[in-house]
Order: structure tokens, then sequence, then C-alpha cells
């Protein structure tokens, strides 16, 4: 939350995408998603899951001065356990002093190595200055092999 007047003005998490890779273009700047899914299918515990990437989209981040840090968590939610974390700091460019309102911030992170202890629902948390903004969670389905 940032202050916005006399009130406080949350910033926005439009949406957290998973997917297996991404590509973002020279020039134009426009992020592709490749592979996009919503959980993941697993035969055997532990789970090492494949290499994947989380991408926040934040918007409304009027009133944030020169620099956010975002952090994107994996957390089993039965215990609180974070099974990986990643981060990184995005930066104004030019004369500004603050991101306007209506910059939309959609940066891909990548997970490697994420070894899942069971089967199960997840829970992937956006933090924007070490401050929560939301969250989403996905499964970890157990499967068995089809004869």
């Amino acid at each position: 939350m940032k202050p916005k007047g006399d009130q406080m003005e949350p910033v926005v998490l439009d949406a957290i995408m998973l997917s297996d890779s991404t590509i973002r273009e020279v020039g134009t700047n426009k992020l592709s998603l490749i592979g996009c899914f919503s959980f993941f299918n697993a035969a055997a515990f532990p789970f090492p899951a494949p290499n994947f990437f989380v991408t926040p989209f934040i918007t409304n981040l009027s009133g944030i001065q020169k620099r956010i840090n975002v952090t994107v968590r994996i957390e089993d939610p039965n215990t609180g356990h974070v099974a990986m974390s990643a981060s990184g700091t995005l930066e104004t460019t030019g004369d500004g002093q603050e991101f306007p309102r209506t910059f939309i911030f959609d940066r891909s992170f990548p997970f490697i190595g994420v070894i899942f202890p069971g089967a199960g629902m997840y829970k992937i948390q956006i933090l924007v200055n070490s401050e929560p903004i939301g969250n989403r969670e996905f499964e970890v389905k157990a499967i068995s092999a089809q004869a």
C-alpha cells in the first residue's frame, strides 16, 4: 500500500502466469509466454519440477519512488515453508521520479531446481518492496502410470 492523498491505494496484481519458457522481443519489448500451465503432474515424490517461469503482471505503481523490489515465493501453505524464491529490481528511466500509474511490470522469474515434497496445493506469493500484494495457488497432482 502507498499514500495517495489521504487514502491508501494498493498496488494491483493483475495476474500470475506459469510457463515453460518466456521470450522478450528486442525492439518492441513484447513478452511471449511459451507453454502456460496451471498444475504439475508428478508420478513420485519428492518431485523435482522441470524448470519453469513465474510471471507477475503488476500495475498501479504510482507513488513508488524510482525503484521497486519484486520477490516471488513458492510456499507450502500447510507448513509455510518457502520451497524457493526469486527476486529482482526495477528502476524508472529518464527524468521521472516515480512510476506512472499505468505502467505494467511484467518480468518473468526463472525457477530452477524446485523440489516439491508431496502432492497438494502450493502458493505463489508476490511481494513488492517486501510487502505482500497477492498470491495464487497451483496444484502438484499425484498421478499413477497407466499400463
